[in-house]
């Protein structure tokens, strides 16, 4: 009638690993610990993992309903109304039971395997045995007092997988009654499989029979604290990187992707971000302490010295998928955790303050280990990478849009001194007003009458560069200033910058990454979105490039070629607005110029023959880009007017660098018809070392078969130069008559330069016979 009284713990104690604290409980894990040591059947596992189930749908001293609970917990709330300051929660009863059967569970895998694989001695006199294991009950770090002998504890060196993983596909565990082998002495030496590596598996995969990945997803939907869900999610990960069966039936069951229902909500609890960290980079998650908060020094200290586990890297490149999908790896729902983590850190409390400092310490340790471990760098090439990432950006820039918009909701938690509930009123009024101002516009489109005439302005073309806030770069307007702390996207857009430059400096072909990340914005983006994701990622393009042309190898000086290709690819495909318009001419011309001048940094950096083979694309490209862009320009429509003032801007470029712009092979390789084929351009052959930079250079050379380039390479065109004069011509036509003065202006000096440069093209096209009729030519 009474029940039992036990003074409820806190969550955040025991997710960091610490004891619930409930006697009672605490004898029946270690009672049952040492029975089903020696006898573990199927069945016993089946009860402990239908129980752990069981305790989701105990009500009763939840958060919600800890009044009702029996009076010692009501007199405890009563003294100590609940708080809301997190971390003091109370643990409820049901997830009290639920943290010591998962801990029991942990503790079953990491001593039955050890006792498979530890020495007869042991096993013949268990009552030594009791020592470490009494002593690894209270801290969960299960087995770790005997990781001197154990085997799961020491997955980083003692064994390399060999081919011999398939046949662990036993149905009932064998336990330790199995005899011992006589040489298992020596197995810190030898990089093979363990002496027992098979009986282990085994052993592993009758409990990957029982613990299925459904198993898993159930429990954490149903955990509604961070102390079980920690547990659930590191026995999960523990399964994961020893059980080669799981592992596999894992990612056939979706992988992490049913996990962004239920982890994500703990995106601050440390414990689970290790968890996850541990898979991500490859840490075997028993050497891995428990921390009560993340802290990056300590973080990096720990990950220098555990991660890049080879049999883990192994296992994790076996057991993929071939096509899985970005969102079913580890890193996208990492990345939803530090996206949520974004959104939590705009309120100025404690859960706020938590928020940051975890994403700072996350973020801080991937660039950390992206400095150090080349497996992490090759990981961070892939789309599981690239469109996580990305779709994150996205998210900081809705934050801070909604910030912007919305002073009520933004500002109100950093000024506590606004008492005046009239001027908070007021401000509802207006955020209200300018949201659906903003938001409406991109849903409904006013039809176009004709009394508007004078309001013409309604229809300048949306983001033209008047309205561009050029004091600001596109970071600063997007994500925040770089002296904000990083746990509010400034650490995420570094993580970006890391990847960009590391992919341009380092080897070959950077091209199709970027094109991927321009490619890899989340399909319900809003047009503001994409945008502001595009703008600062190419902001981040132009400061890689201007370092690469000051510092960089020739390869990559060729892979910001490259770059440039991409993002005429994106031009071309009708993605930019006018401000990305005009950064990408300014980038490509920049190359162009670095590239042509003589005494720079990179035209001294490229041997002859390499630097003719890179400038010709570069001003293909560069060519290409300009004459997009002045079309771009142009009104698309009958309620568009274009954009005079990116007009001029581009023609001032084109007027400024006429000469670099008609540099074409011909006149690059001294007219020797020798190495032309058709099209007049030599490309070089697979093996010669001028391979791979002629590759790099261009998106349209290296995108993979599944991407459409939108640009014609400079390989198939004929007279390059004769038909940019001839498109470029055709342009000017409509400016030498615009109503702009200086647009006027600078059409002609186009024009002049173009009749000095190339002279024959411009005769042709500007002077032609017309018979009259009494059968004289007249030259017009």
């Amino acid at each position: 009638k009474n029940g039992w009284f036990a003074k409820p713990p806190l969550v955040s104690r025991v997710a960091a690993g610490l004891d619930p604290g409930n006697d009672t409980l605490l004898s029946c894990k270690t009672l049952l610990r040492r029975v089903l040591t020696f006898m573990l059947t199927p069945g016993d596992l089946e009860a402990i993992a239908g129980a752990a189930i069981y305790t989701v749908s105990i009500t009763g001293g939840s958060a919600q309903e800890a009044g009702s609970g029996p009076d010692a917990l009501r007199g405890d709330d009563r003294a100590h109304p609940r708080p809301d300051v997190p971390g003091q929660e109370k643990l409820a009863p049901g997830a009290v039971a639920r943290v010591y059967l998962l801990r029991l569970l942990e503790e079953l895998v990491v001593d039955g395997v050890n006792e498979i694989v530890t020495d007869d001695a042991k096993v013949g006199s268990h009552g030594d045995a009791d020592g470490p294991t009494e002593s690894t009950v209270e801290p969960h770090s299960g087995g770790g007092a005997n990781a001197g002998q154990s085997y799961l504890g020491t997955t980083g060196g003692m064994r390399k997988k060999g081919d011999s993983r398939g046949s662990s596909s036993a149905q009932s565990s064998t336990g330790t009654e199995s005899s011992v082998h006589p040489n298992h002495h020596h197995h810190h030496h030898h990089y093979q499989h363990h002496p027992k590596h098979q009986e282990a598996q085994i052993f592993l995969s009758a409990f990957a029979g029982i613990l299925t990945p459904v198993w898993f997803a159930c429990i954490l939907e149903g955990c509604r604290e961070e102390a079980s869900a920690s547990a659930v999610l590191r026995l999960m990960i523990l399964m994961i990187q020893n059980s080669r069966k799981f592992a596999v039936s894992f990612e056939e069951a979706g992988g992490f992707a049913p996990l962004v229902l239920s982890i994500p909500k703990f995106s601050t609890c440390p414990s689970i971000i290790l968890s996850m960290l541990s898979h991500l980079l490859h840490a075997p998650i028993l050497h891995l302490p428990c921390f009560a908060t993340l802290d990056s020094k300590q973080l990096c200290d720990v990950f220098d010295a555990e991660s890049d586990a080879a049999d883990l890297i192994d296992d994790a490149r076996e057991s993929q998928r071939a096509h899985s999908d970005p969102s079913c790896g580890i890193f996208a729902l990492l990345a939803e955790c530090l996206g949520r983590n974004i959104q939590l850190a705009s309120f100025n409390n404690e859960t706020g303050r938590k928020a940051r400092s975890t994403n700072e310490a996350v973020l801080q340790l991937l660039g950390h280990r992206h400095a150090f471990s080349s497996s992490f760098q090759n990981f961070c090439r892939t789309p599981d990478f690239l469109e996580p990432l990305a779709q994150a950006l996205c998210l900081v820039h809705d934050e801070k849009l909604q910030k912007m918009q919305n002073p009520a909701f933004g500002e109100a938690p950093m000024t506590p001194n606004r008492q005046d509930g009239h001027h908070d009123g007021s401000d509802h009024g207006m955020s209200r007003a300018v949201s659906a101002d903003s938001f409406g516009g991109d849903d409904f489109v006013e039809w176009p009458s004709e009394n508007k005439g004078d309001r013409r302005a309604s229809f300048a073309r949306r983001g033209s560069l008047r309205g561009v806030n050029t004091t600001a770069t596109p970071t600063e307007r997007f994500v925040g200033r770089a002296d904000e702390d990083e746990g509010s996207g400034i650490g995420m857009v570094q993580l970006l910058h890391l990847v960009l430059s590391h992919a341009v400096l380092q080897g070959p072909l950077a091209a199709p990454l970027v094109s991927a990340l321009f490619r890899s914005f989340p399909i319900h983006a809003s047009p503001d979105q994409v945008e502001a994701f595009h703008l600062v990622l190419i902001e981040h393009c132009r400061s890689v490039v201007e370092d690469v042309l000051q510092r960089g190898e020739p390869i990559a000086i060729a892979n910001c070629i490259g770059v440039s290709s991409v993002l005429l690819d994106r031009l071309m495909a009708g993605f930019f607005t006018s401000e990305p318009v005009l950064e990408a001419v300014n980038i490509v011309m920049l190359t162009l110029n670095s590239l042509t001048a003589s005494g720079t940094y990179a035209s001294r950096t490229l041997a002859n023959v390499d630097q003719n083979l890179l400038v010709a694309d570069t001003a293909h490209i560069a060519r290409l880009t300009c004459l997009t862009a002045i079309q771009r320009s142009r009104p698309m429509g009958a309620y568009d007017e274009g954009d005079d003032d990116l007009k001029l801007a581009v023609l001032l470029r084109v007027g400024e660098c006429m000469r670099q712009l008609l540099l074409v092979p011909s006149n690059l390789l001294g007219g020797q018809g020798t190495m032309r084929k058709q099209g007049g351009y030599p490309t070089p052959s697979p093996a010669s070392r001028f391979f791979p930079l002629w590759q790099s250079a261009s998106l349209s050379r290296c995108c993979p078969s599944s991407v459409n380039c939108t640009y014609p390479d400079l390989t198939i065109i004929e007279e390059p130069d004769r038909a940019f004069v001839v498109t470029l011509m055709a342009d000017i036509h409509s400016m030498l008559l615009d109503k702009r003065r200086d647009i006027r202006e600078q059409a002609v000096v186009v024009v002049v330069s173009l009749l000095q440069r190339r002279r024959g093209i411009m005769s042709e096209l500007l002077i032609t016979d017309i018979p009259r009729g009494d059968h004289r030519m007249e030259t017009v």
